[in-house]
């Protein structure tokens, strides 16, 4: 399995900062490649992305564990990849927050590994996507 770590510090409220991430219809505001997340059923997503070579490629997540102020973590598998999303908020003063992303994921060993290999390095685009939440965020 490899690790993905990153975290960055907003100037918004703990509660503020929570509420944006319990919104799935935010995430393509912020994620480069996520087109869309839709709420499809009690804790399940499903995703839309797009793909490097133009193509669109979907999946479906699981939220499974939701502790209001503290984490949100997603789970999804399927042919392609197995990958756990965890998110976690901790107050920094009243109107700072650090958010840390935490994915745990596991390239395909069939064909489709082509399609993890097509995309950025996983490291480099969750900093990237934070670097774009603190502006969505921020107002900016």
């Amino acid at each position: 399995m490899n690790t993905v770590s990153k975290d960055i510090t907003v100037s918004v409220p703990l509660e503020q900062v929570f509420q944006f991430w319990q919104q799935p219809a935010n995430y393509s505001r912020f994620m480069e490649s996520v087109q869309d997340v839709e709420e499809t059923g009690d804790q399940e997503l499903h995703w839309k992305a797009a793909a490097p070579d133009g193509k669109i490629i979907e999946w479906d997540s699981k939220t499974v564990a939701e502790n209001i102020n503290e984490e949100i973590v997603w789970e999804w598998s399927g042919s392609t990849i197995t990958s756990r999303f965890r998110v976690s908020f901790a107050a920094v003063g009243a109107e700072q927050t650090q958010v840390t992303v935490e994915m745990d994921y596991e390239p395909p060993q069939s064909s489709g590994a082509a399609i993890v290999k097509s995309f950025v390095d996983p490291a480099a685009q969750v900093e990237k996507d934070l670097q774009s939440f603190k502006r969505v965020i921020e107002g900016g």
